[in-house]
């Protein structure tokens, strides 16, 4: 039996400064948990309030266990009929990219193979001037052996700056 309380789950993030033009940019990532999709939204919830006090530039990575038009995306990306801090959105790197490579999926198990077509359960969310070139599902193997039972999800990523260059 899986019990949350086994496993805590963390976020961990960093505030990063670009010394030539003073610019600083907020990366998180974090896993969330198995099991219901309740606990992944109390989790979603209590990420997105902690990092709306911090008005960054921001990426969120992570496994998120859960598939895009899930209840904890839709808390994160503010896509629910109850939203009212829409200012805090986040913007999935995959949707919004000019840009898109490699299979759409990202749970394969080690195989290759995702174990199901809409298994996009690592995102790359976005916000506050950060623009999403291109994304990559990265499905590379050395002798058919996977580094990890998901595929890793890559983006170029441009951090927009204002007419001053912060």
């Amino acid at each position: 039996q899986w019990m949350p309380e086994d496993h805590p789950r963390v976020v961990t993030w960093a505030q990063f400064m670009d010394l030539r033009v003073g610019r600083r940019l907020l990366i998180a990532n974090t896993h969330l948990p198995l099991g219901s999709d309740e606990l992944r939204v109390r989790c979603a919830n209590l990420i997105r309030e902690r990092l709306n006090s911090i008005d960054l530039p921001m990426i969120l990575t992570g496994d998120f266990n859960s598939s895009p038009g899930s209840a904890p995306y839709r808390v994160l990306t503010c896509r629910d009929q109850n939203d009212t801090d829409g200012d805090a959105t986040f913007s999935d790197a995959w949707e919004v990219c000019t840009e898109r490579a490699g299979s759409m999926a990202t749970f394969h198990k080690f195989t290759g193979t995702p174990v199901r077509d809409d298994a996009r359960i690592d995102w790359i969310l976005v916000r506050n001037g950060v623009r999403v070139d291109r994304v990559e599902t990265v499905e590379f193997a050395v002798g058919g052996r996977y580094p990890s039972d998901h595929f890793p999800v890559v983006a170029n990523i441009v951090v927009e700056c204002d007419e001053e260059g912060l």
